[in-house]
């Protein structure tokens, strides 16, 4: 486009960056930007609120792996976003939220001026501001690089607002276009090829070697499935890490840290001479609660990322690199190093056997739905019907958990929930995100009737960019997690109904397809086929074990309260005695 003004050179600037879509909200302060946007080929997504938008650039971030941009007025619409961005932070995931600076007119009580830079500091990688038009290309470029140095993260860049309205040259980008998907990654440090070629040797020695995967090795999964497959590696991931390789592959280890750690995977480590860690940042959704026991002497870690190479569990080697540049070096050696492990099919089938074992397990308390039986019913039907390039994003609470637990992931960033901030209201907007992301493939949205009820107006965003999705409502009429944590501790509820809401009129009123579960539970591959945004109502209500949680949970409240607090402690020493 012609560059005349900055809000032209913003716009033009991440075009040459590969940057193809744009979320957010105008306002009396950005109209500047709108208009560029408007006058360009990038695809503006105005959502609900910005939140919502914030979250849909995260679940585009995940589901490609490219920078997601976000826009917002500063003052009210940058507070808005500041949960996304401290959900993209937790989950390493490149965000950049672009907003504007108001002018220090040297008055008190300014228009929607705030500190945005040391609000924003602690969510965010980094805070960039651009002051100066003949700088303003460079500092975006800088932005969007920040996002994926090392752990990619979300940056906030902040812009001078009048630079949207000063004369302004078109800047030319850096060739290499950072955001397009071309490069996933940059890591912060050189490669240091000494260190690579003992682990490489390690690696070539190793008789029962295991990977662990987490989300920054989704990057290089074709390389992983090739090496793995020519080596016999059987594969753990954390739960950003899963479809990595197909859950249903002869390698793969499937377990999801929703409810435990189970006996299985430390059983497994045991077992293994060398743990080969690729892009995982070990927080404590990927560590079960950090229950997760790694041996030291015996791990490899290859991140992007010193920061991450450092954190939680120290390893005897540790690599700053891209998991595709690490994968790419391990293929180019000589076929010699790619000697079959010793684990042997029998006992991978076996492993992967005790694992399936763990996963029939009831999960505790859980939901039975309405004429059909417990909930593991639908999402296991959900799962093998659905098409194996499926993307599933969730929102937090039980309804994460449950499908998390009962889904099987056959693709690449094929489960995207909000891991490690868990932000209510996250699935629906990041299910817009990913669909943008990948709009050749079957997006479902899993998530509670408490998240619809803060993203609802979300299906109008969807239907107004005719945007095909499908959103599978938990629908118990509570926040149903926090209903059992209520029970389990005090026998008692407070705070967690929610209310019966007609599904079907609130479906019809956004001019979308409602569908009962119970009916349609076997039709479900052809719902979500069907263009548009569809909505599946599973109907849930509590099984007889929560009434007796709440007899438990009384009993034990009222003898805390009549003995003290520190009763329960002294009883549990006692009773190990």
């Amino acid at each position: 486009m012609r560059v005349t003004n900055g809000a032209e050179l913003v716009v033009d600037t991440l075009e040459q960056l590969g940057v193809s879509h744009v979320f957010g909200l105008p306002g009396t302060q950005n109209v500047q930007l709108f208009d560029a946007l408007r006058r360009s080929p990038l695809r503006t997504i105005v959502t609900s609120d910005e939140m919502a938008a914030a979250f849909a650039a995260c679940g585009y971030a995940r589901a490609s792996g490219r920078v997601g941009v976000v826009t917002t007025i500063p003052g009210p619409g940058f507070t808005y976003a500041l949960t996304a961005l401290a959900e993209a932070h937790a989950d390493s995931a490149p965000l950049l939220l672009l907003t504007l600076r108001q002018p220090d007119t040297g008055k008190h009580f300014q228009l929607q001026r705030i500190d945005q830079a040391t609000i924003a500091a602690p969510l965010a990688k980094s805070v960039q501001f651009a002051e100066d038009i003949a700088t303003l290309g460079t500092t975006i470029e800088q932005a969007c690089a920040d996002c994926l140095r090392g752990e990619p993260g979300p940056v906030l860049l902040e812009i001078a607002a009048h630079l949207m309205t000063a004369s302004a040259q078109r800047h030319v980008a850096n060739a290499g276009s950072i955001c397009d998907g071309r490069v996933s990654a940059l890591a912060d440090a050189a490669f240091n090829e000494p260190l690579f070629e003992q682990i490489a040797m390690r690696l070539d020695a190793a008789a029962r070697p295991l990977l662990f995967a987490g989300q920054g090795a989704q990057g290089a999964q074709a390389a992983i499935r090739k090496y793995c497959a020519a080596r016999s590696f059987p594969v753990l991931t954390t739960c950003s890490g899963r479809g990595v390789i197909n859950e249903n592959h002869a390698l793969a280890l499937p377990r999801d840290f929703s409810f435990g750690l189970g006996r299985v995977v430390p059983e497994v480590i045991a077992e293994a001479d060398l743990i080969l860690v690729l892009g995982c940042k070990f927080a404590a959704n990927g560590a079960a609660g950090f229950a997760l026991r790694l041996p030291e002497d015996r791990l490899i870690k290859v991140d992007s990322s010193s920061v991450v190479l450092n954190g939680n569990y120290p390893a005897r080697w540790q690599l700053v690199a891209t998991c595709e540049e690490f994968m790419a070096r391990l293929l180019r050696r000589p076929s010699t190093s790619l000697t079959a492990s010793s684990w042997g099919e029998t006992h991978i089938t076996e492993l992967q056997r005790r694992l399936a074992e763990e996963r029939e397990q009831a999960v505790p308390h859980e939901p039975v739905q309405v004429g059909v039986g417990p909930v593991r019913q639908f999402l296991r039907v959900m799962s093998k019907s659905l098409p194996d390039d499926s993307i599933i994003t969730t929102d937090s609470g039980f309804n994460q958990a449950l499908t998390r637990h009962y889904i099987t992931v056959r693709r690449a960033r094929g489960v995207i929930a909000p891991t490690d901030f868990q932000s209510m209201g996250f699935g629906l907007p990041a299910a817009l995100g990913a669909a943008l992301a990948a709009p050749a493939t079957t997006i479902v949205a899993c998530i509670g009737d408490g998240g619809l009820m803060q993203t609802a107006t979300e299906m109008l965003t969807a239907r107004r960019e005719d945007i095909a999705l499908t959103i599978v409502v938990f629908n118990d009429g509570m926040f149903g997690y926090i209903q059992r944590q209520q029970i389990d501790k005090f026998g008692v509820t407070s705070g967690i109904k929610l209310g019966s809401v007609d599904l079907a009129a609130l479906t019809a009123a956004f001019d979308c397809q409602y569908f009962d579960a119970a009916q349609t539970m076997s039709d479900v591959a052809r719902i979500a086929a069907l263009p548009g945004v569809k909505l599946i109502d599973l109907k849930l209500y509590d099984p007889a074990s929560v009434a007796r949680q709440a007899v438990q949970g009384r009993l034990r409240e009222s003898t805390h309260r009549a003995l003290g607090p520190r009763i329960i402690p002294w009883l549990k020493r006692l009773l190990k005695r």
